[in-house]
């Protein structure tokens, strides 16, 4: 049935209770670390070996052989289904593949999908892509009864048109890849990269939307140890089925001009959050921050939003604004202004958010981090915008009779540093000054309307203050919009 057949049904709930449901254990294709009807996500740095992580998974359903640390395959020999983007077939993942013992008549490779014509008469073939293919990969496995295993390496090159992060788009389509998963029984393994940011917990470490590790039942972390350059840890992240924490180490070995993995037959107790460095296992514990962050991950999660809407938000949900300020600033959160007159919008860093669908945050060099909190103070906030954007601008001088157009009324505005801006508007008063003197010069008679449109010129000195110096009334004033 089409969309357009059900937009004005009226749908309900179906339930079901749980005293109807026959419950079942857990099946795994590798015991305890990767369960069978799921997803799991293997996310790592470039360059550690992932892709032979994931051969060497190949090569073990397609031959029954034991799995790392002694655990007995879950099942009997089955057949896998690869998407490889990054590695050519010939000269890559058959080498690897036969190096680790695989059997490659077991091994299918969604190299693009076809369809017909409408006439029949050719046959149109493009890559595949899970916005648009992923229905198709279910009646595929249906031809492979005995499939077992399907690898996405990475994940983000079969994406086609979703946004990696934004929440939503990714759950919706990690939702339809968890039901083939289940309905076909089989391991679904994707592969990911990790981000830049080091300053956060471990387990906002993969790349785009936090929904691809919320969709995973079991996630593994893929890195260097940090004694042992040539030592690789294979580390839980999560995994929301078995109890098991620990990990293994395995090193890339020679062999027949590729390389395998040589798995460590002692499993190793190292976290996560300690073998990535200087993330959550340095700091000082922080229950509140902590909670900031989540709230503040979760808030940001579909894109770029208001300051001022985030900042409101938090306070209604008892988070101080000196715990968003700590947050975003772990978080390693950027700014983004909507123009020069335009408000401020906070989004998550570039390497977890890298959209601007809308283009209005202009140029790259107007995306700096945050150097100061939200106060709570709106007094003060009006104040800071005032001051922030009366020295974005050159004063605009008319000797045209009319009186200078008072500037429109600001939105919440971020002071930047003080120094700076006085050092610089300074400057720029200096040479609005000397613009005027040298037109007054080469004009010496004025107008007698446009003198007093300009409010009259008294002398050097006090043109001069009065772009230097706001008046009395101009610091002491409550109002919204600027002194004209």
């Amino acid at each position: 049935m089409s969309p357009s057949n059900y937009e004005d049904a009226i749908f309900s709930p179906k339930t079901m209770l749980l005293s109807e449901v026959e419950p079942e254990e857990v099946d795994w294709l590798w015991q305890g670390k990767i369960p069978i009807g799921k997803i799991t996500l293997i996310a790592g740095d470039p360059g550690l070996g992932k892709s032979f992580i994931t051969l060497d998974l190949a090569a073990r359903v397609t031959t029954g052989a034991p799995w790392p640390g002694g655990a007995a395959t879950g099942r009997r020999v089955g057949s896998v289904l690869l998407l490889s983007a990054e590695d050519g077939m010939a000269d890559t993942i058959l080498p690897r593949l036969d190096a680790a013992g695989g059997d490659p008549k077991l091994v299918r490779v969604v190299t693009e999908v076809q369809a017909n014509s409408a006439d029949g008469s050719e046959t149109i073939s493009r890559p595949f892509r899970l916005d648009w293919d992923v229905d198709s990969l279910g009646p595929r496995l249906e031809m492979i009864p005995d499939a077992c295993l399907v690898v996405i390496d990475p994940i983000s090159a079969y994406l086609g048109g979703v946004d990696a992060h934004r929440n939503s788009e990714v759950r919706a389509v990690l939702a339809k890849l968890a039901k083939i998963a289940e309905q076909r029984q089989v391991a679904i393994v994707m592969v990911d990269h990790l981000n830049k940011n080091a300053k956060g917990p471990a387990a906002y470490r993969t790349m785009g939307s936090i929904a691809f590790s919320a969709a995973a039942r079991a996630t593994w972390i893929v890195t260097k140890d940090k004694n042992d350059p040539d030592r690789r840890l294979f580390l839980p992240l999560k995994n929301n089925l078995a109890v098991d924490s620990m990990g293994f180490a395995y090193r890339l070995a020679p062999k027949d001009d590729t390389a395998v993995v040589e798995w460590e037959p002692d499993p190793v107790s190292t976290t996560a959050d300690e073998a990535l460095g200087e993330g959550a296992a340095s700091r000082r514990p922080s229950p509140k921050r902590d909670g900031a962050e989540v709230w503040l991950r979760a808030n940001l999660a579909d894109g770029p939003r208001g300051a001022k809407e985030v900042t409101v938000e938090a306070m209604a949900a008892d988070i101080t604004t000196k715990t968003l300020q700590a947050a975003f600033k772990e978080l390693g959160c950027i700014r983004m202004k909507d123009g020069m007159k335009g408000g401020w919008f906070w989004s998550l860093p570039k390497d977890t958010l890298v959209t601007d669908e809308m283009g209005i945050f202009g140029d790259e060099s107007e995306i700096e981090p945050l150097d100061s909190g939200v106060t709570e103070d709106a007094t003060l906030k009006e104040q800071k915008g005032i001051f922030e954007e009366t020295h974005q601008r050159k004063p605009d001088i008319s000797f045209e009779g009319e009186r200078l157009p008072c500037p429109v009324v600001l939105e919440e505005q971020t002071i930047p540093d003080p120094k700076a801006v006085i050092e610089d508007s300074h400057q720029e008063h200096e040479d609005a000054y000397q613009d005027v003197m040298g037109t007054f010069k080469e004009n010496p008679v004025i107008d007698e309307d446009a003198h007093q449109g300009m409010g009259g010129f008294e002398s050097d000195s006090t043109l001069r203050d009065d772009l230097d110096e706001p008046g009395e009334d101009d610091r002491e004033s409550d109002s919204d919009e600027l002194p004209c």
